[in-house]
């Protein structure tokens, strides 16, 4: 009889058991850089750290653990799933859920106990939470200035406050918009007049009887192009991590990278010794081909988070072919000292030689936080700090 041990509990062992690929992140660049976004508001506006997709590919949770200690006012996520993490790393800011999550018993059951803001952005929705809630939670208000995504329409705010307002289960703790940021002068003017949309709504709330606790729609887009639309709060993402945005800066942020590196392992080496069909190989072959083989494939997004090669013992080696789902092949004829174990770079440095994160950008014509954002949950998040 074969005995079968029992399954070891998911998320830290997971994580621990992984294949050996691994992010490495400068969590001293997240502190500095909420250092850097507390000079750039000052000190009476709060800062709602946004950790949207998994906190853009640094891991909700050690995300969450290092801007708790760094001076954040609160957390925004997205997905419920990302908040919970949050509370899971012992986080007790304040957590405000954007609009995104239907209003099932499951899910306000978890925003109740959990204490979390939710954004309400229509009637039904905001129905949908507040005929499930059992206590009295807190709400946003977004309102729709440009982004056409989400939000009452300004004309609409007003009224839909007052009926907010008036509803003996909601507690209203504050007023959102994501604002539409193009580039360029014609951007500019966009921005003002979606700007103004917010405060002219906001006014008309006030004389209508509703409280306005805290305003807040300026994000990393916005910080990047102006100071001006800071009001009581910011809910900045990419800058925290050393992420800009859009190419149209025209405010020195003083953020660094925190993305230092995405690597892996050689797990195998071969020489290419086939008797017959050399033309039929999965990539395009060489006389004297050695390569060897890293746990990463397309099921890890690698074809998106490379530049055609990576580093081995200081050298470029490139990839040979498409990656399978969990495995790439690595041409490494002109590394001859490889060995298996050898540490392979996908982004970052190795001796004297680096494949940047912005060389990855180059390649693949996206900018950084579509990289980053692309490297799964699953490959393992290693916060450390710079020396």
């Amino acid at each position: 009889m074969i005995n079968v041990a029992s399954p070891p509990a998911l998320g830290r062992d997971r994580e621990h058991h992984a294949r050996p690929n691994w992010v490495e992140i400068d969590a001293s660049a997240i502190r500095d850089n909420l250092k850097a976004l507390r000079r750039m508001v000052g000190p009476n506006v709060k800062i709602f750290a946004t950790l949207k997709g998994n906190a853009y590919g640094f891991g909700v949770a050690k995300a969450a653990a290092t801007i708790g200690e760094a001076g954040a006012d609160a957390i925004a996520t997205v997905d419920l799933s990302d908040a919970l993490e949050v509370r899971r790393a012992g986080v007790r800011l304040p957590v405000l859920l954007f609009g995104g999550n239907y209003p099932t018993d499951d899910v306000v059951e978890a925003v109740e106990r959990q204490d979390l803001m939710v954004t309400f952005h229509d009637r039904s929705m905001a129905e949908g939470f507040l005929a499930r809630a059992r206590g009295r939670i807190k709400v946003f208000i977004e309102t729709n200035v440009g982004g056409e995504r989400l939000g009452v329409d300004p004309e609409e705010t007003p009224a839909f406050a007052r009926w907010v307002h008036a509803q003996p289960k909601a507690e209203i703790v504050g007023f959102s918009a994501h604002m539409h940021v193009p580039a360029g002068e014609a951007g500019l003017r966009l921005v003002g007049w979606q700007y103004r949309r917010f405060l002219a709504a906001l006014a008309a709330t006030e004389e209508a009887g509703v409280p306005i606790p805290l305003r807040m729609i300026a994000s990393s887009k916005t910080l990047v192009v102006t100071r001006d639309m800071n009001l009581d709060a910011v809910d900045p993402g990419h800058l925290i991590f050393g992420l800009i945005p859009t190419d149209d800066v025209a405010v020195d942020t003083g953020v660094r990278p925190a993305f230092v590196a995405l690597k892996s392992r050689l797990i195998t080496l071969r020489s290419l010794g086939r008797p017959a069909y050399v033309d039929g190989t999965p990539f395009a072959a060489r006389e004297g081909l050695r390569f060897g083989v890293i746990p990463m494939g397309w099921s890890d997004a690698l074809a998106r988070l490379t530049a055609g090669a990576v580093l081995v013992r200081g050298r470029r080696a490139p990839l040979l072919g498409s990656p399978a789902t969990e495995h790439a092949r690595i041409d490494l004829t002109d590394v001859p000292n490889a060995t298996v174990g050898d540490e392979v770079v996908v982004i970052g440095r190795q001796g004297e030689i680096a494949i940047n994160l912005d060389d990855v950008c180059r390649h693949q014509g996206v900018h950084a936080v579509e990289i980053t954002s692309s490297v799964p949950a699953a490959i393992p998040r290693v916060y450390r700090d710079s020396a």
